[in-house]
């Protein structure tokens, strides 16, 4: 398929919440390759139409960079293929925009080139730079932190965790494992099978929702642990900049790591990201959140990066991402089964060999009393049970004072006093965020 041809299958889905009379697309080639779609409305959109708009341009920028890449090859290859830098929806002259009856205009930055003459200037940039290169070149060299601004402190890491080192009920588990089989599928799925024809970027998004402790970061270790590939872990914080407009930068950074370092990409707290775009703005702030989740929007649709998000407020997610998550899965609060097995597990086998000995009667007694705990809270009950006695000390040096039922029994009675205690700030922080 043609570039002309793609464009217009784009253009004409009918997923789009907006209608416009007529489009107008002008493609203008940046000698970068960073081909950033600027958007020119006679009316206002709204809210629901602004999403469509931002799934438009990140289809449109997939199959731009694409022709652009592709094109470049053929030239290398003597062969006369060019893209098609003209119109494609209207018989109006360029230069009279103001002519075409257009709801809005798609155009990229920098000057109109044919893209021939692009390449041409690349391949003798050494030896026959015209003006406009050699200035630009001098402005990177004054300003060198320009070219490379942006250093997040993310780094790929080795999954710390196995699917033996973790407690879920069946059905998560067979979902966890579903989704790892579905990665190591894709190339049976959009190759062998075809799909590629249909969506030419292979996309696994996955989403992990549940209760604070319930095991989403941990299974995103398992999941890159299963698929023998690194994880990069990443939450709003990373992301954000106290300077306007760096964010989406920072966004795109973070995904072009996980591509080249083939690590999957894992955002906590992912409600920050995915939460419901604002529509009435009043301050640039409000702009910035909008924009970093329409970059988001973008680079789900066009990167094939695997990405996790985890969340605590599923809730709060806009409609144009849930659209795009391939796989959600629930955690959900351990069962007084998994509580138990959790308990047994989570104490030391070296205490056992020192002695520690609980009954059946006392497992039950602290299963009761983790009852609406989670995974996180039974283990910091257990580790702030060995923390009170290691603090003791012995009137006796021959005498090792070890944790007795007791102790397990205090620490689990305190976790829940706080918990209490928690669940009420975690009650308003909610509100909180389903407000912004």
């Amino acid at each position: 398929m043609d570039f002309k041809s793609e464009a217009l299958e784009i253009l004409n889905r009918n997923d789009y919440d907006f209608k416009a009379k007529e489009i107008a697309l002008f493609v203008i080639f940046k000698q970068s390759g960073e081909n950033e779609i600027f958007t020119q409305t006679k009316r206002n959109f709204t809210h629901k139409e602004d999403i469509s708009l931002s799934l438009l341009k990140a289809r449109l920028s997939h199959t731009i960079n694409k022709f652009i890449e592709s094109n470049r090859l053929c030239y290398h290859k003597e062969r006369s293929d060019k893209v098609d830098c003209h119109a494609l929806s209207s018989d109006k002259s360029r230069n009279d925009i103001d002519s075409i009856n257009a709801d809005f205009f798609i155009a990229f930055d920098e000057s109109i080139k044919d893209i021939e003459q692009e390449i041409a200037t690349i391949e003798s940039i050494e030896s026959k730079q015209d003006s406009k290169i050699e200035s630009n070149l001098q402005i990177k060299q004054l300003n060198p932190v320009k070219e490379n601004k942006i250093k997040l402190d993310l780094l790929p890491q080795e999954p710390k965790y196995n699917l033996n080192q973790i407690t879920l009920d069946k059905k998560t588990k067979k979902e966890l494992l579903n989704c790892a089989t579905l990665v190591k599928k894709q190339g049976l799925i959009y190759d062998e099978w075809g799909f590629k024809e249909i969506d030419s970027t292979t996309k696994t998004i996955i989403n992990f929702y549940g209760k604070p402790g319930t095991g989403k970061t941990m299974s995103a270790h398992i999941l890159a642990s299963e698929l023998n590939k690194k994880i990069i872990l990443s939450n709003y914080a990373d992301i954000e900049s106290k300077y306007v407009g760096d964010a989406p930068k920072n966004l795109v950074a973070a995904f072009d790591l996980a591509q080249q370092s083939d690590a999957i990409l894992f955002f906590d707290e992912a409600d920050s990201f995915l939460g419901k775009r604002i529509t009435n703005v009043t301050q640039s702030a409000d702009q910035a959140i909008n924009s970093l989740r329409s970059e988001l929007l973008k680079l789900l649709e066009e990167r094939s990066v695997i990405v996790i998000f985890a969340t605590n407020l599923m809730e709060n997610y806009d409609n144009a991402f849930n659209s795009r998550i391939l796989r959600s899965i629930e955690f959900k609060l351990p069962s007084k089964k998994q509580r138990k097995k959790m308990i047994k597990s989570l104490i030391p086998s070296k205490l056992y060999d020192k002695g520690v000995n609980l009954d059946e009667n006392e497992i039950e007694i602290l299963v009761a009393l983790s009852d609406g705990l989670s995974g996180r809270e039974i283990k910091n009950a257990i580790l702030n049970t060995l923390i009170n006695v290691a603090s003791i000390e012995s009137n006796v040096d021959s005498i090792e004072i070890i944790p007795t039922f007791k102790d397990f029994k205090k620490a689990f009675k305190s976790i829940n006093k706080s918990r209490g205690i928690n669940i009420i700030k975690r009650k308003n922080n909610a509100k909180i965020a389903r407000n912004i």
